[in-house]
């Protein structure tokens, strides 16, 4: 019999009618206002659905999705380049109006969603030609078949179910912005101007203390630099003065949370974030109650050791891999944590809300680019207060000297540099906030230089 159903499209159908006749019963005026709409066809009218016109819709589009092996495999590389180079850039799931889903780095303060992600239909053709991938493709790349193993299980962990990672439509709305598909990722279909009130750190100089670009167009600041792990744990570091990491009591930006804060246990009332150099009465770790410790490790801070969002970001800060709640292995080349069996579980990333991420909003006045006393923990550039570009050593304790302000009490409330006032560009090899080009060769700059 041609119409033979196997036993799971047989239980795929009975779970729809029951969801069906579920909400019918369920049903009522308001619901139906919502759900259905009136056509006009010439001289009838029509009652339609609007959940089975979606349905339509999106059977309709995934039927004629195409994807052959050439595609998945150019895909697979563009992702592993850019979750290898840029590991610290925040990760979020996105939806078309289809429902279709990927997972994308969100890089240039959003104006570029880069995806990260393999669809069902990619990774259904990459599998059908797994002897060639793994012979060639994971070989140029120097990737075992392991690694990419455990790339897809962290996947299936980040989107927490299967069912709706699909190519999506070219075209979407996302943080009340128009994105369209180029490349391998979504672009904002048109920059908007107040981009330039927000500053891009660069990671080099946060992770390492020291930025050896002459031409590196991104913030300087010397209270992103990473805290010296050795000193904030021993209060002795091997390196002594000539460590270029932060060694002094820190701040918001730099320092991780404490974990007896968390559990409740905490023998202080209060943590560094109060600025306080006693510590017989304050914590050395941050304590603030805008952790959501359901979600995952801050990638930004675990990474690169700062956190342009402070005390409001969401995201736990912690020294440890981001990753390690979805995957038992790291397959992140130059990630320094290591992996174990004991890690929390977080939630997938599906569940996370949008508003959480805390990106400018692009299309809309921010309150905070006209208030002078509003906090500036997305890296706000007010005007009046000078910054560093290009190379740097000078370490953070040499910055405050001389009764400046300690750089723990401050805001991160930066101003644009002369050549961004001038409206100049970069160089070559160097992407500024102000420039966005639409070509397809600029697919993999990230919001930061590459490793």
């Amino acid at each position: 019999m041609g119409d033979d159903l196997t036993q799971k499209e047989l239980l795929e159908k009975l779970e729809n009618l029951n969801h069906e006749i579920t909400e019918y019963f369920d049903l009522n005026v308001e619901k139906a206002k919502k759900r259905f709409k009136l056509v006009r066809y010439g001289t009838k009218l029509v009652v339609v659905d609007r959940i089975a016109e979606k349905k339509v819709a999106i059977d309709n589009w995934r039927q004629k999705l195409r994807t052959n092996y050439g595609i998945a495999e150019s895909r697979f590389r563009k992702i592993w380049e850019a979750l290898q180079n840029n590991m610290e850039l925040d990760l979020c799931a996105v939806r078309d109006s289809l429902g279709n889903l990927r997972i994308f780095q969100v890089q240039k303060l959003g104006v570029l969603l880069e995806n990260v992600s393999l669809s069902r239909n990619e990774i259904k053709a990459i599998d059908q030609n797994f002897n060639e991938f793994k012979s060639k493709t994971l070989q140029e790349l120097n990737v075992s078949e392991e690694s990419y193993r455990d790339y897809m299980n962290w996947l299936r962990s980040l989107c927490g179910d299967w069912s709706d990672v699909f190519e999506q439509l070219p075209k979407i709305e996302w943080n009340s912005c128009k994105y369209q598909w180029v490349g391998n990722a979504y672009r904002l279909s048109v920059i908007p101007r107040n981009i330039n009130n927000y500053a891009v750190y660069c990671k080099f100089y946060a992770r390492l203390g020291v930025c050896t670009n002459s031409n590196c167009r991104f913030v300087h600041d010397p209270r992103t630099i990473s805290i010296c792990k050795d000193f904030l744990t021993t209060g002795r570091c091997n390196y002594g003065d000539n460590c270029r990491l932060t060694h002094g009591t820190g701040n918001e930006y730099v320092l991780p949370d404490c974990p007896e804060f968390a559990a409740g246990d905490c023998k202080f009332e209060s943590g560094a974030e109060q600025s306080s150099h006693d510590k017989h009465t304050h914590c050395q770790y941050i304590h603030t109650k805008a952790r959501s410790y359901g979600y995952p490790i801050c990638r930004q801070f675990a990474h690169i050791g700062f956190c342009y969002r402070g005390l409001a970001c969401p995201f736990p800060h912690a020294m440890e891999c981001p990753d390690a709640s979805y995957t038992s292995r790291c397959f992140l080349a130059h990630c320094k944590y290591a992996h174990s069996g004991q890690n929390r579980a977080c939630l997938a990333l599906t569940k996370i809300p949008l508003e959480n991420y805390l990106l400018p909003p692009l299309r809309k006045k921010d309150p905070r680019t006209t208030s002078t006393t509003a906090p500036a923990w997305y890296g706000l550039r007010p005007a009046g207060v000078q910054i560093q570009t290009g190379v740097s050593v000078l370490k953070s304790d040499e910055i405050f000297k001389n009764g400046s302000e300690d750089p723990s009490h401050m805001r991160l409330t930066l101003e644009s540099s002369e050549d961004d006032a001038d409206g100049h560009t970069s160089s070559s090899n160097t992407s500024e906030t102000s420039q966005y080009s639409s070509d397809d060769s600029d697919d993999m700059n990230a919001d930061f230089i590459k490793l």
